[in-house]
């Protein structure tokens, strides 16, 4: 079984929910019940098949391979849905932090991604880094001009954008229409940077200025809580996996109906580490 809209299981970090959407995605598309799926699964109880997908029996071992060859999934996907399995079902936090970082680490394979090191003028202007995403997107018009409507400022700002960008060889004109270099880019860590610095800045400060929109067009959300050094590197890790997963979930590649947000990650502590004296 292999349909190209078909639930993606990268696209998800618990087995059981890809699971459960796939069996209403087949129930939609035809004539299945998990008798059907039990049949073709070679499981002998529909029952357990069910509280299996449901999350309240363990997936076995052989469940599990039987599920890959039933989705038809190719070497990597298959890779991480028995992945998935172990992280969703395991109930010791090291093991499920190691086969965490293991899930993260196929989706950056997947997502190929480009370590990149822009020059700091650019870097430091957001809108820049905007304009090189979009020209990542198959559907997005390659024009100054197009760019400039969607974004709200002018075709000569754009341009001068663009110049610059094809400069560093982040975006290349074919034709006369620019388009990124690559689709999916990284950053290299340059946390001490300056233009850095000024590009966070930058981007919180638009964060600001977002909240005249409409409530149903952004959100925010804070969050207090007490970390050790240890738990606070163990928050960056979840962190980094969270992004990962996200964008792989979104990424489509096209625009169409869609708009560009940003995703701002902020962590600082209010207090020193504090010491209690008895």
């Amino acid at each position: 079984m292999s349909e190209s809209n078909h639930p993606d299981v990268k696209s998800y970090l618990n087995i059981y929910q890809f699971l459960q959407d796939s069996y209403q995605y087949l129930k939609k598309s035809g004539d299945f019940s998990y008798e059907i799926w039990a049949q073709k699964l070679g499981v002998a109880s529909k029952s357990y098949l069910r509280f299996a997908v449901l999350g309240q029996r363990k997936i076995s071992d052989v469940l599990a391979q039987r599920l890959c060859e039933f989705f038809q999934l190719s070497e990597t996907d298959r890779e991480y849905f028995l992945l998935l399995v172990l992280y969703t079902q395991t109930k010791q936090e090291a093991q499920r932090n190691l086969y965490g970082r293991k899930l993260t680490q196929l989706l950056r394979r997947s997502l190929e991604v480009e370590d990149v090191a822009p020059p700091d003028e650019l870097l430091a202007n957001p809108l820049s880094v905007v304009v090189r995403n979009l020209l990542s997107f198959s559907d997005i018009p390659g024009t100054a001009e197009a760019l400039a409507q969607v974004l709200g400022v002018s075709s000569k700002e754009i341009q001068d954008l663009l110049e610059s960008l094809e400069l560093a060889e982040l975006v290349v004109r074919t034709e006369g229409r620019w388009q990124a270099v690559h689709d999916v880019v990284r950053v290299k860590d340059r946390s001490q940077s300056l233009a850095l610095q000024r590009y966070h800045k930058a981007s919180l400060e638009r964060a600001i200025q977002a909240q005249q929109l409409p409530p149903e067009q952004r959100h925010y959300r804070a969050l207090s809580v007490a970390l050790s050094e240890t738990e606070y590197l163990e928050y960056l890790q979840d962190l980094n996996e969270f992004a990962t997963a996200v964008f792989s979930k979104f990424n489509t590649g096209a625009m169409e109906g869609r708009r560009l947000y940003q995703l701002n990650f902020n962590a600082f502590p209010w207090t020193e580490p504090v010491v209690l004296k008895l």
